[in-house]
């Protein structure tokens, strides 16, 4: 990988999790972000693939990431339990305090609303732009990893533990959505159809389902480990191998 002085960071639209991807939905240019466990970094990528260091200052095992809808980007530190803003330059700053480690899954509503999928006590937490925090969902939930919206505004929640996706209405109802048969989603995200894909790391596959819940294999060739899942303005599915 041939890295460049830093040039990403002004029009950010795809991001990658070490385990998670996301997509903020919007029509800015396909760059892609990459948050590295191992070494507390984020680096992003060009559209041909050439990558830059974005940002690295209070990072602590990030996993999920998401962009609000001015350009800023949102990091869930694992280790630690604090959430990260980052301006479009890189400078970062504590956006809010979970109380607790074991967050991972992070995704914006549409009211600038942010959720955190929070393992280790099995909840999804909410934030307001304002960075107050309440409990959105605590039942139905086991081991929840990545979280996604759809066009609806509900809240899809990955269930590592017990291989299921559980949806939650906006105002934090919840109900089986889909099972992942013998192992666990990690990463989540939808297509402009609203099909709803899922990584499955144990098994080396992503698997699709339908708005109705209904489940296929999508790929399975390429991947080690997948754990995050984005998708390009022009419906390009980019996974992110373990």
């Amino acid at each position: 990988m041939k890295l460049v002085p830093h040039v990403c960071n002004l029009i950010p639209a795809l991001i990658l999790g070490a385990a998670l991807l996301a997509s903020p939905g919007t029509s800015r240019a396909d760059q892609l972000y990459a948050a590295n466990v191992g070494n507390n970094t984020i680096y992003c990528f060009s559209q041909s693939g050439v990558g830059s260091f974005f940002a690295s200052d209070g990072l602590r095992s990030p996993y999920g990431m998401a962009f609000d809808n001015a350009g800023n980007l949102y990091v869930a530190n694992n280790t630690g339990g604090t959430i990260l803003k980052f301006t479009p330059g890189g400078l970062g700053s504590v956006f809010a305090e979970t109380g607790n480690s074991g967050i991972f899954g992070l995704a914006f509503d549409s009211a600038g609303n942010l959720y955190v999928a929070n393992a280790a006590n099995n909840t999804i937490l909410r934030f307001t732009p304002g960075g107050v925090g309440s409990v959105f969902a605590d039942t139905g939930l086991s081991v929840p990893v990545g979280l996604a919206f759809d066009g609806s505004g509900n809240l899809y929640a990955a269930n590592f533990a017990d291989h299921t996706i559980e949806k939650f209405t906006p105002d934090g109802v919840g109900s089986f959505f889909a099972s992942t048969g013998s192992y666990g989603a990690l990463g989540l995200a939808f297509d402009g159809a609203g099909n709803l894909y899922a990584a499955i790391r144990d098994n080396n596959t992503i698997e699709k389902f339908t708005p109705g819940g209904v489940g296929s294999v999508f790929a399975n060739t390429g991947l080690n480990h997948p754990v995050g899942l984005a998708f390009d303005s022009a419906g390009n599915l980019f996974a992110a191998n373990q």
